[in-house]
C-alpha cells in the first residue's frame, strides 16, 4: 500500500473516472457488474489498494457527488472523511462532462 491514507493523484482519478463509468451505464439502464469493475481497478491503476480500500473510496465519490448535488451510484452509500483532492477531481470531472446538478 502506499505510504499514508491519502490517495495519489492517478489513484484519485482511476476510482472517479470508473465511478462516472458506472453512473452512467447506471442512467442509461445498462447491467454492469460493481463486483468485476473493483477487481479490475484492483488488477491495474488500484493495484497497491486492497478491495475493501476501493469499495470505500467508492463510497468516498458518493458523498462528493451528493455533496455537489448529483445523484449517487446505488450500491455506494456516502461516507465521511471526504479527501479534498478527491472533491477538486469530482468536481473537475462534472465541468468537463458538463453534468448539471440540483444547484444548477
Amino acid at each position: 500500500m502506499p505510504s499514508g491514507d491519502d490517495w495519489n493523484g492517478p489513484e484519485i482519478k482511476a476510482i472517479v473516472e470508473a465511478y462516472f463509468w458506472m453512473l452512467g451505464e447506471q442512467f442509461a439502464g445498462r447491467a454492469f457488474s460493481k463486483k468485476d469493475l473493483v477487481k479490475w481497478l484492483g488488477a491495474g491503476a488500484l493495484r497497491l489498494r486492497s478491495k475493501g480500500a476501493i469499495e470505500r473510496k467508492l463510497c468516498n465519490v458518493s458523498a462528493a457527488v451528493v455533496e455537489l448535488g448529483l445523484p449517487r451510484l446505488s450500491g455506494y452509500k456516502p461516507l465521511t472523511h471526504l479527501q479534498s483532492n478527491l472533491l477538486i477531481e469530482v468536481r473537475k470531472v462534472i465541468v468537463e462532462r458538463a453534468l448539471e446538478t440540483e444547484s444548477e
